[in-house]
């Protein structure tokens, strides 16, 4: 076989396979749709509209990042969440000697129940607790929105992976 042969048959088994299945996903054949309610939220002072937030993001990964369907009705698999806590910690860090923290650190921690309605023994429950963490000497109303934006991207991704990579 020519160099440029042994290229295009590469190429060609490439779009065949489809790019999910090199990112690791491994999704039974039998499993087609997913729902995703908004994710409940049991603290007081996490930013309006973060579990409808967090809910909208992962369903966008798993729609862009698998072959599933997104369905109310009679779903193959669903994805239920709890926000647990939110808050701001300082990191540790200080400054200056004058005792104030250098950085503070943004965490949410989350509860997320993934029910396989066709094989229950896939079904897990596990908790999330992203944070990222910025400059004490910002406010944090100045910057929440961006990193709220860090967290979901990340807690999202885990949850996609930690689901579909088979954790």
């Amino acid at each position: 076989m020519t160099r440029l042969s042994i290229l295009s048959t590469l190429m060609i088994t490439l779009l065949l396979t489809g790019c999910y299945s090199f990112k690791g996903v491994s999704i039974p054949q039998s499993v087609n749709t997913f729902y995703i309610e908004n994710f409940a939220i049991n603290v007081a002072n996490a930013p309006a509209a973060l579990e409808v937030t967090i809910a909208e993001e992962l369903r966008r990964k798993i729609r862009e990042g698998s072959r599933l369907q997104s369905t109310e009705i009679d779903p193959d698999v669903e994805f239920i969440g709890t926000i647990t806590s939110y808050g701001v910690d300082n990191a540790g860090a200080v400054s200056n000697g004058n005792d104030q923290a250098a950085l503070n650190k943004l965490k949410l921690t989350l509860v997320v129940e993934y029910i396989d309605n066709i094989d229950d023994d896939n079904s897990k429950k596990k908790t999330y607790a992203p944070f990222t963490t910025f400059d004490s000497s910002l406010d944090l109303q100045d910057v929440e929105l961006d990193l709220i934006e860090i967290l979901v991207d990340e807690v999202t991704e885990q949850i996609f992976n930690d689901t579909f990579t088979d954790w």
